[in-house]
């Protein structure tokens, strides 16, 4: 829940209020079951309730799959510290766009960030270093040489 709202005055009961729920999906329990556990919740309270804004699961990527090896190699090449290991990104990132034209959208960035960068994704002071980005790009540059090479 990211957002509620009631009364304008602690001493004043509101005639409304709501909450609003920032919901992500996964593959294994789509947008409609989501929603019908929510309506079930809501029905037994009688409380009202409203989709906004939704868009299914994204479709799950074949770690087998050629993108997938070409781009964990590019990862092993840029990233020697890195262990590259299939998981579900529960962000909701623009690769949803592209899910209707690519058989396999890898989500991945290449940007190091410490552990309070993390936490602070989507929030007050969000950040990157700025020395992070060249090899980002360079991240970019060598998917992209090793797809024509291929």
């Amino acid at each position: 829940f990211t957002t509620c709202k009631g009364s304008e005055s602690y001493n004043v009961l509101p005639d409304t209020a709501y909450v609003t729920a920032n919901v992500r999906f996964i593959f294994h329990q789509d947008m409609d079951e989501s929603l019908a556990i929510f309506k079930k919740i809501t029905d037994k309270f009688g409380l009202a309730m409203e989709v906004l804004q939704s868009n299914p699961a994204c479709k799950v990527v074949s770690y087998k799959s050629d993108m997938f090896k070409l781009v964990e190699n590019v990862i092993y090449d840029n990233y020697k510290d890195i262990v590259v290991s299939p998981y579900v990104m529960t962000g909701a990132t623009d690769g949803r766009h592209y899910d209707s034209l690519c058989d396999n959208v890898l989500r991945f960035s290449p940007i190091y960030a410490t552990s309070e960068q993390i936490d602070g994704m989507h929030s007050l002071n969000e950040n990157i270093y700025i020395s992070s980005l060249p090899a980002a790009v360079d991240f970019y540059k060598d998917v992209i040489k090793k797809y024509n090479e291929r």
